[in-house]
């Protein structure tokens, strides 16, 4: 990380007071952000620094490049600067799982949120450039951080021009403080005092000169006083000013850059073509051992050349000046623009920068260096998601080094498809396996054979599996299986950030039949092909162990592999691991058990990503508190505050919304959940989830049950069932307990679907299935005991009746009381088990155990 991005330019002794501006932005925590927004060269970036050093206010500083358009990359960076700035906050930030899923999905920003609320006062962060920004999805999601920010945090944004409608949204309703080029404008007694501390004495008659040519433009200013030092005579010097965009250039040359002697402009042509300059870096540029004095003495005498930090030891060019010193390199010495990005890059990589000295040495040309360095850092970069970065790269490397490269053919297929370019990815496996055929017989060593091989199958593996194309799948892992292989065949995360390995794209979506056929053959070669790794799928057949009902099986082989999950510790296994354990104990009654296994994943989560996956632990405990229909436990788990049926949605959230829709079943809200689940059934089927499908379907079927029309619930039940039956689902009915049994009951009894024995059959089988867990866990459910010793014997009675069906009257005639004395008893039972009426007072009675 280059941590000097993260550091406000030093601001000199000498620096005029912008009253103005300070006015303007002393009610900053008012508003939800300060858009500073002008032409290069009116000082929006000495505004923002001054104000702040002179306000003292603690704030981050983040200035952005156009490699920043890198979603993954940009919010890197922008924790980073937060990190920088407060203390104690990067453990924690440092937690924080991040990928392009996670941030379009809103994850990530909702989840650095929560850790922002620790900070104590006021905080502002500042986004220089952030005009160089073109990234939709940076721009969405800083949107919504801004948005949902805490109140003592506020943003800066320092731009040339509006990027962003949402911001500008924000400013047409007041919610912004915004300075713009007239705000920045230096007035005539801005210009006064600007000269005065410059040594120049101006008559206000010649400072309203200046200020007419220049507009109060800040680089004109300078560009004038240059121009008085050199003149003498102000009187004429100020003569010569002129519009600043027609004659900037001229300036720039005459004014400026010819004033130096030769060994400095060739110093500063050679350096144009770096971003931030320190003084060793120059030395390795240019060969100068007075690198480091030359910058210093630029930056004392003249503005064109910025301090980026309190220590002078970095620096920028001035924008303009940059760009000026980089067409004076493009006219008068193209041929030595590559060996000067081809020294730059080497330093850079030593300096450990290796992001950047990718960047450089690729603009160099020095394909084979930088083909190195992206072989050597891909692990490190694919694991921290820069796959944008990667794709850039690798499309920029000429064709000519793919033509016997297997690694790097398999390694640009791999990253197409993460980023979701599945043509390109299958065009690129399918090069690869061309290369490896291409040179296999030139291959002498047997093991690199073997290796590459393996590598082209398991390449060409992974891409079938995105098509849900499990017969080439399993093709292409029995032909890697055949191999003698030395060395694991390199994976990147299979487990994105779901709670079930069942519902990635490695789970097949939850096509446990494609399962049968791609992946549980090869269970015992995976840990010879790709090593530790090999616990995801060892997971997946764990997961589908359970979701077949053959609960012994699932825990007998969770057993074996726990140890092995842990010793990998990797989030992204260990999640499903302990979620699908806490399923097993709650399958046998022991909620409490669930909730102590959960809490003991969490004690085993570790590093980077902690955080997120922590949270989906914490929404499973919800899901555990609202089978005990706890909705104030499940809330203080899930905020169901912060969420809505009308968020944007995404398959990363989707476990989320599955629970929230739980809640608000439970809240009685059952037309809001059909209206969320109808929004997350339509993405399902979009992206081809068959798991999620018919877990929403099974959710739809109970909302309608207990809404306004029940008789509604048999259309998506008969949707689940069909779904389920084809790859032999059962625990995703049975785990939805009683409503489902109630369910399965009343299908049974309309016949079920016509003329489709197979499915009723199915149908009957669940129900006999559910049926048996719900009576077996009688009593077992936390609560059972104290619910049944609270209920007295008449409304014990009562009870039996209202679930026999029975009236007010009826049970008034049965028993020898009157309908009220029934609707008092019936209070006391509702109270007692926590529900609003007779149809949640049943349900509640039977998860507890309490009816026969």
């Amino acid at each position: 990380m280059f941590k000097i991005k993260l550091q406000a330019p030093g601001i000199g002794g000498k620096i005029v007071s912008r009253k103005g501006i300070a006015n303007k932005l002393q009610n900053i925590f008012h508003h939800r952000l300060t858009l500073i927004t002008a032409p290069a060269g009116y000082g929006k970036t000495t505004a923002a620094a001054g104000f702040l050093a002179e306000t003292g206010i603690p704030h981050a500083w983040f200035s952005v490049d156009p490699e920043d358009n890198d979603p993954a990359r940009f919010w890197q960076y922008l924790a980073a600067a937060m990190a920088e700035a407060v203390a104690g906050l990067g453990g924690r930030l440092g937690d924080l799982a991040l990928s392009r899923e996670l941030i379009a999905s809103n994850i990530f920003t909702g989840l650095l949120i929560d850790q922002l609320y620790g900070i104590p006062g006021n905080f502002v962060i500042v986004l220089d450039d952030y005009h160089l920004i073109q990234n939709e999805l940076v721009r969405q999601s800083l949107v919504y951080f801004i948005n949902n920010k805490p109140s003592g945090i506020h943003l800066m944004i320092l731009g040339r021009q509006d990027q962003d409608n949402e911001l500008a949204v924000m400013s047409a309703k007041g919610q912004a403080i915004r300075i713009g080029r007239r705000d920045l404008a230096f007035n005539a007694d801005e210009i006064l005092d600007f000269y005065r501390q410059k040594g120049v004495s101006l008559t206000p008659e010649e400072a309203s000169v200046i200020g007419d040519r220049t507009e109060g433009w800040a680089a004109g200013l300078v560009i004038a006083s240059l121009i008085i030092e050199e003149g003498g005579n102000v009187q004429e010097s100020v003569s010569q000013l002129s519009g600043r965009s027609r004659h900037l250039d001229r300036y720039f040359r005459d004014e400026v850059f010819n004033h130096w002697p030769g060994e400095v402009r060739n110093f500063l042509i050679h350096t144009s073509i770096l971003d931030r300059l320190t003084g060793s870096l120059c030395r390795a540029v240019t060969g100068r051992v007075d690198s480091a004095g030359i910058l210093q003495g630029l930056a004392e005498g003249n503005s064109f050349i910025i301090p980026l930090d309190q220590k002078n030891e970095w620096f920028r060019y001035h924008h303009l000046f940059a760009e000026f010193l980089r067409t004076r390199l493009e006219q008068e010495d193209p041929s030595i623009i590559k060996s000067l990005y081809g020294l730059a890059g080497a330093w850079l990589h030593e300096n450990g920068l290796v992001r950047e000295a990718i960047d450089a040495l690729i603009k160099a040309e020095d394909f084979p260096k930088a083909v190195t360095l992206i072989g050597d850092s891909f692990a490190i970069l694919a694991n921290n998601g820069e796959f944008p970065a990667l794709a850039k790269w690798l499309s920029a490397i000429p064709e000519a080094y793919y033509e016997n490269n297997v690694r790097l053919c398999s390694a640009y297929a791999w990253v197409l498809a993460m980023e979701g370019n599945r043509e390109a990815a299958d065009e690129w496996s399918k090069r690869t396996v061309a290369c490896f055929h291409r040179i296999r017989d030139s291959l002498d060593d047997v093991r690199e054979r073997n290796y590459m091989e393996a590598q082209a199958a398991i390449i060409r593996a992974d891409n079938a599996i995105r098509r849900l194309d499990a017969a080439t799948a399993a093709r292409c892992y029995a032909e890697a299986g055949k191999l003698e292989l030395d060395d694991h065949i390199l994976t990147g995360e299979l487990n994105p950030g779901q709670p079930s390995m069942l519902r990635t794209v490695y789970g097949f979506y939850g096509r446990l039949n494609d399962l049968e056929k791609a992946v549980f053959p090869f269970i015992n070669d995976f840990p010879r092909m790709i090593g530790k790794a090999s616990a995801y799928s060892k997971v997946i057949l764990i997961e589908s162990l359970y979701e077949r009902n053959r609960i012994k099986e699932s825990h007998g082989f969770l057993a074996q592999v726990l140890e092995e999950a842990l010793a990998l510790d990797n989030p992204g296994v260990i999640v499903p691991c302990f979620i699908t354990l806490a399923k097993i104990n709650r399958s046998g009654g022991d909620l409490e058990g669930a909730l102590n296994t959960v809490a003991e994943g969490k004690r085993k989560l570790r590093g980077r990503g902690r955080t997120y996956w922590e949270y989906l632990f914490d929404l499973f405990t919800a899901r555990l508190y609202l089978d005990r229909h706890d909705l104030k436990g499940a809330g203080e788990w899930m905020d169901p505050g912060r969420i809505g049926i009308y968020d944007s949605i995404s398959c990363m959230r989707e476990f989320e919304y599955l629970v929230f829709a739980r809640y608000l079943c439970l809240e009685k809200r059952h037309q809001e959940a059909l209206l969320l689940l109808g929004r997350l059934l339509d993405l399902a089927e979009k992206e081809g989830r068959l798991g999620s499908r018919i877990e929403i379907l099974c959710l739809m079927a109970v909302a309608n049950r207990f809404g306004k029309d029940p008789a509604r619930a048999m259309a998506p039940l008969d949707q689940a069932l069909s779904l389920g039956m084809e790859h032999g689902y059962a625990r995703t009915f049975i785990d939805e307990a009683e409503p489902m049994a109630g369910l399965l009951e009343s299908y049974l009894k309309r016949k079920g679907r016509a003329g489709c024995e197979e499915m009723n059959n199915y149908a009957k089988n669940l129900y006999e299935m559910t049926a048996a867990c719900i009576t077996a866990n009688r009593g077992k459910l936390a609560g059972g005991d104290a619910a049944a010793e609270a209920l007295t014997r008449k409304e014990y009675k009562v009870l039996q009746l209202l679930s026999a069906g029975r009236s007010n009257g009826q049970i008034a005639r049965e028993l020898s009381i009157t309908v009220r004395t029934v609707k008092y008893h019936n209070a006391n039972i509702y109270g007692k088990l926590g529900a609003r009426n007779r149809l949640e007072a049943l349900y509640r009675a039977r998860q507890l155990g309490l009816l026969q």
